[in-house]
């Protein structure tokens, strides 16, 4: 759904990518400071489910059961689609109620080339958790790589995707999955002007996204009230909003 799924695929090497080939294998990327983010621990070795509250309603990224996010995808003379939606029950992770949400991207002709699932969770203080992902991607027609971790498990630690009081200059990493997922946003404007098929916003959350996984890969993502991710770019290919549907509404 994120910006650093973009990322990882535009500065991947071609391998096999599984928690349980690669958990303990190098160094860990260095844990984010608590710099502008009000002391948090980013990534956490323990989130305690105390911590977290049910449902995910951050007004920048909103995650309501039944919402489906439609995306051209464009880049590199190729055109796609993504369509993302946010699954009706809940799924635990590490004690906690974490709300799923699934990513498929498919080509020009309608081919599935990306099936994620994402879990996340929001803290009593507004700011959106990943607790864990499960992606599967064909690169070719005899490579698929999958990537997929849970906090708690294999060392895996989960951090944040959305702050609740969003600053200019705080940043987060999203993850710490050692050898699969290692992503960073940092906040660069809260009144970013943006426009997309599905609308256009001057108020636009934008961030600049980055991952270990793929150091010499930069990309931007543009996130609206109400609505969520608008944008995300990165090495040439774009992604933007054509459509959102809340639970019940009929597609345009």
């Amino acid at each position: 759904m994120l910006a650093a799924m973009l990322l990882r695929r535009a500065g991947s090497v071609v391998l096999l990518v599984s928690m349980a080939a690669v958990a303990g294998c190098g160094a860990a990327p260095p844990k984010s400071g608590p710099s502008g983010v009000d002391g948090l621990v980013i990534p956490t070795p323990s989130a305690d489910p105390a911590d977290f509250r049910a449902g995910i309603d951050n007004p920048w990224l909103p995650l309501t059961p039944g919402t489906t996010w439609e995306y051209d995808v464009r880049g590199a003379g190729d055109t796609g689609s993504r369509t993302v939606t946010v699954a009706d029950s809940p799924t635990e992770i590490a004690g906690i109620e974490a709300t799923a949400v699934r990513s498929v991207e498919r080509d020009g002709s309608g081919q599935v080339l990306l099936d994620a699932s994402e879990w996340f969770a929001q803290d009593r203080a507004g700011n959106v958790w990943k607790l864990g992902e499960e992606t599967k991607e064909l690169r070719s027609a005899n490579l698929a790589v999958t990537v997929s971790w849970r906090a708690g498990a294999e060392g895996a630690l989960a951090g944040v995707v959305m702050l609740g009081k969003p600053r200019v200059g705080d940043g987060y990493q999203h993850e710490l999955a050692p050898g699969v997922a290692a992503d960073r946003s940092s906040v660069v404007a809260l009144d970013a002007e943006v426009a997309v098929p599905a609308g256009s916003y001057d108020d636009a959350l934008q961030t600049e996204d980055t991952s270990a996984m793929s150091p010499d890969v930069e990309g931007e993502s543009y996130y609206a009230r109400g609505v969520g991710l608008v944008l995300e770019s990165a090495d040439e290919v774009e992604i933007e909003l054509v459509e959102m549907r809340t639970a019940g509404q009929s597609r345009d």
